[in-house]
């Protein structure tokens, strides 16, 4: 048995292919591969094969993370260019790594880096952007959630959830590039800290026109978690 991850950007119209349809995605292409995938045993068994972080429809992802357990030994070579072969358009294998962490990817996540494009006009941009300071310094930042099972819409604080937060401007778009807590123990999604943004600055935005991207997922202590944007 072998583990590996493999890192895959997600991009293009693709990027509208829900959670349960990758998963689908990745086994009929590891099939056509020819990988052998190891499978879990018991009455229900299943293939080794698990996303460290499931990424949103719609947004893209430059570094996604899948982790796969194989019965044969394969070169990181041979597994990414066997992949790239078979996926569609939209879907790439940049890198392939041997994984022999004892815990799963998954349950090694800790955060994410965000990028995050909001067309604006040139003066609602300035004003924005003029209140990063005043915004990323404040003890608490207060973000309205709905709960998933009772439909309650309950305020929480999620000043402790954001590692990082810088802006800039270009072309009319204000550009937040952002590290925030991701993973299993501790969570905020991007159109959270996006509405808490611009709530605290007063100005109204278009989700449908924002472009989110999924820079790098961070599952070891070690990793760049912690650095400065």
């Amino acid at each position: 048995m072998s583990k590996y991850i493999l890192t895959f950007e997600k991009s293009g119209y693709i990027r509208y292919t829900s959670h349960l349809d990758m998963v689908r995605l990745f086994q009929r292409a590891i099939r056509r591969s020819g990988i052998i995938l190891a499978y879990s045993q018991g009455f229900n068994p299943h293939p080794k094969m698990s996303f460290a972080l499931p990424l949103s429809l719609g947004y893209t992802g430059k570094k996604e993370l899948l982790e796969i357990e194989t019965r044969e030994e394969y070169s990181l070579h041979d597994l990414k260019n066997r992949l790239n072969e078979v996926l569609p358009g939209g879907i790439q294998i940049v890198d392939a790594e041997i994984f022999s962490a004892g815990k799963t990817a998954a349950s090694s996540v800790h955060s994410a880096e965000y990028l995050i494009e909001v067309p604006l006009s040139a003066s609602m941009a300035e004003k924005a952007a003029s209140q990063r300071d005043s915004f990323w310094r404040q003890d608490s930042i207060f973000a309205k959630k709905t709960q998933k099972k009772s439909g309650k819409t309950i305020e929480i604080d999620i000043r402790k959830l954001i590692k990082k937060f810088d802006i800039a401007i270009v072309d009319n778009k204000i550009i937040m590039k952002t590290i925030i807590a991701q993973g299993s123990r501790e969570t905020l999604s991007p159109e959270l800290l996006l509405s808490a943004f611009f709530h605290f600055v007063d100005i109204p935005f278009d989700r449908s026109e924002t472009e989110i991207t999924r820079c790098e997922i961070f599952y070891r202590e070690s990793e760049k978690g912690s650095e400065t944007l």
